[in-house]
C-alpha cells in the first residue's frame, strides 16, 4: 500500500516542478515580450490656459523623461459638499518623451476635483486609469494601462503613474 502513495508524491512532485519550469519567465528574445510594472512620478508646470501641461518626469521603464499632457473636461459629477468644491468628469492625451527620443503614449480618464482648505491655492486633484496607446522607438508597439494621479496646488502640478507595461523594445536603457 505504500508504494503507489509513494508514487503519487513523486509524479506531483515532477508536475509541481514541471509547472514551476514552464512559469518561469523566459529571459532574451521571446515571442511575447514580458509583462513588467511601470510607475513614474514628475512635475508640470500648466500652460496659461490651464488645459495642458510640460515637464519632467522619472520612471523605472522611461528614466528621465519629458511629459507633456493635453487635458480636457466633461460633465460635472456635483458638489463635494465643500463648496466651491466639486468634481467633473476629464480625460487627456499625454506623450512621454525619454532621453533617446523613444515616446510614449497614454491616453487618460478620470474624475477631477477642485479641492479648497487651508493651505491649497488653486487645488485640484485628478483620479485617472489609463491605457497605452503605442509609441516610437523602444516603446513601439507598447501597450499596458493602470493609474494616473496629480495634484495641483499653489501652481505646482505633481503626477504620480503607476500600471504595467508590454513592449517589444528593451525599455530598461532610458
Amino acid at each position: 500500500m505504500k508504494s503507489p502513495q509513494k508514487w503519487y508524491w513523486a509524479a506531483l512532485l515532477v508536475g509541481v516542478l514541471a509547472l514551476a519550469a514552464a512559469a518561469t519567465r523566459v529571459k532574451g528574445d521571446s515571442a511575447t515580450p514580458a509583462l513588467e510594472r511601470f510607475h513614474a512620478d514628475g512635475t508640470a508646470t500648466l500652460d496659461p490656459s490651464g488645459s495642458s501641461a510640460t515637464g519632467t518626469i522619472k520612471g523605472n521603464e522611461i528614466g528621465a523623461a519629458v511629459i507633456t499632457d493635453s487635458g480636457y473636461a466633461g460633465s460635472g459629477l456635483g458638489s463635494t459638499g465643500n463648496p466651491p468644491d466639486f468634481c467633473i468628469l476629464g480625460g487627456g492625451v499625454v506623450t512621454i518623451t525619454a532621453a533617446d527620443g523613444s515616446t510614449l503614449n497614454l491616453a487618460r480618464s478620470g474624475m477631477d476635483c477642485n479641492i479648497s482648505g487651508p493651505g491649497i491655492i488653486g487645488g485640484n486633484t485628478g483620479n485617472h486609469v489609463y491605457m497605452i496607446t503605442g509609441g516610437t522607438g523602444r516603446f513601439a508597439g507598447a501597450i499596458g494601462g493602470g493609474n494616473y494621479v496629480f495634484t495641483l496646488n499653489n501652481g505646482v502640478l505633481l503626477i504620480h503613474i503607476d500600471g504595467n507595461i508590454q513592449a517589444p523594445g528593451d525599455r530598461d536603457k532610458g
